[in-house]
């Protein structure tokens, strides 16, 4: 997939308007971590990631290309350490596309992301979930795709994809899903293929009335339909006087663990359990200040991760962060101190420009 960018971008020299803008974030990261954690016998770890971004921005009035490289440089005790010398080092393209606007619709090729249903974390139509909850806002990196939204009306639409994350490994999905879209509301259908043994077919659908609301329904299916299991998810949004901004919902997944020695253990896996609850509550009271808490319930055994966060706005594009993911219990626990450490201490640093 590193040649997408070779073969898309000389269509960009045709556009009318080009734009080129950077980026540059520096993640410094504190664990502390008890005795009798499960994944690492130091008591601190320090870990560092500095990321460096371009994007190629080439348009006129019914083409567009977009194109998304990073960079980034990893030191620490764990984070991207493949060497003796805890460093290293990678390159990613993580979007690469052309699109093309109609009276019709949209047409996109090349590297990029399909959002299909309401998006969000625990989003049951996601082709690949991925959780970084130190970075949950992240632009996540695209797969190579075809797709082709049909406009009708001005009330409704229809979604077609077709793709693969790695064209060199046999592993494609696809999808297909009417929506609708009237008087602030906002839904439609899914059916698709995310991966081997994991066919979706659901319904998804929100609005804003004062308060906003959303949910998904989904019904997983294997490849041969011999099993099967059910996923939903639905919350509520509120603004106070623009400045307080609040979310809260909850999500089942069937297939989940009911019992804490069923969870899948690893240190990066996640949202084993069959019951969760959301929360997240933010304070912005004026253009340079950022202040909010979130809050991830295992509703199965009664673990909390909790992650509050500040953030400051020095100039333009210039903004520091501090976040802290903590969790709160112990034992036999998914967000627990035992396996991954009391406290995670975050500093960000991002510019752009």
């Amino acid at each position: 997939m590193r040649y997408i960018g070779s073969f898309i971008l000389p269509f960009a020299l045709l556009a009318s308007e080009i734009s080129l803008t950077g980026a540059l974030r520096n993640d410094a990261m504190v664990t502390s971590r008890r005795e009798s954690a499960a994944y690492s016998d130091k008591l601190h770890e320090f870990n560092n990631i500095l990321e460096t971004g371009i994007v190629l921005e080439a348009e006129n009035e019914d083409w567009k290309y977009y194109g998304d490289a990073r960079a980034y440089f990893y030191e620490g005790s764990s984070v991207g350490s493949t060497s003796g010398n805890g460093r290293s080092e990678d390159v990613k393209l993580m979007r690469s596309f052309l699109r093309y606007t109609s009276g019709i619709g949209t047409t996109t090729l090349g590297k990029a992301f399909v959002n299909v249903g309401n998006g969000g974390l625990f989003n049951p139509f996601e082709i690949r979930k991925l959780v970084t909850f130190s970075d949950l806002s992240y632009t996540r990196e695209g797969f190579l795709l075809a797709s082709q939204t049909v406009n009708w009306q001005d009330t409704s639409e229809l979604l077609v994809y077709a793709g693969s994350p790695n064209p060199f490994n046999y592993d494609p999905f696809w999808g297909i899903s009417p929506g609708f879209h009237f008087s602030g509301m906002q839904g439609g259908l899914v059916v698709s293929h995310a991966r081997a043994d994991h066919n979706n077919a659901g319904i998804f659908l929100k609005g804003d009335y004062g308060a906003g609301f959303h949910g998904s329904w989904n019904t997983v299916l294997s490849d041969e339909g011999n099993y099967r299991y059910n996923e939903a998810v639905a919350g509520m949004d509120y603004s106070v006087n623009a400045q307080w901004f609040f979310d809260a919902g909850g999500y089942y997944n069937q297939s989940g663990a009911d019992n804490p020695a069923e969870y899948e253990t690893s240190e990066t896996a996640y949202l084993s359990a069959e019951y969760y609850a959301f929360f997240s509550a933010n304070y912005i009271p004026d253009e340079f200040l950022q202040m909010g808490v979130m809050a991830f319930i295992n509703a199965t055994d009664g673990s909390t991760l909790l992650l509050p966060s500040v953030t400051t706005f020095l100039s333009t594009g210039l903004s520091a962060t501090l976040l802290f993911v903590l969790p709160t219990a112990t034992g036999q626990t998914e967000f627990s101190q035992d396996l991954y450490g009391a406290a995670t201490t975050l500093v960000r640093v991002e510019g752009k420009f």
